[in-house]
């Protein structure tokens, strides 16, 4: 929920006057550029499937420092009790990996779907440019 003492990450100002559409919409609707609340549970109705061919792949985890170890259970832990993350079983595992954010101390917690990326089966449907609408 965005609140009036809350300073959206993107601003407005950051869309470039020649991108008039956008800039209408953002002021139209300030809140579409908030911050992610991970304290109010995520419902939505859809499922997502990925197709992929051959063996199931997965990776074994990666360390994760000490230093960033806490932050980053509790940020999971967020997302898992926010609905964002869901806890799964099967034969698929890609590795996390964190990333320090620039300036400020928190963390990104990052998937490395490459090996997944290498067994989807390519979909011939174009996704239409923004442009073009």
């Amino acid at each position: 929920m965005v609140t009036d003492d809350h300073v959206p990450r993107y601003t407005v100002a950051a869309v470039r006057v020649s991108e008039k559409r956008f800039y209408d919409v953002l002021v139209e609707f300030p809140s579409i550029t908030g911050d992610l609340d991970l304290k109010t549970p995520c419902k939505h109705p859809f499922e997502h499937h990925i197709p992929t061919t051959g063996r199931p792949c997965f990776a074994r985890a990666w360390k994760v420092a000490p230093k960033h170890a806490a932050l980053a259970r509790q940020k999971i832990n967020d997302m898992l009790t926010s609905g964002v993350l869901e806890r799964a079983s099967g034969p698929y595992a890609s590795p996390m990996h964190i990333v320090p954010k620039d300036g400020v101390k928190d963390i990104r917690i990052v998937g490395d779907f490459r090996a997944l990326n290498q067994s989807i089966v390519k979909d011939t449907y174009q996704i239409p440019r923004i442009l073009e609408f």
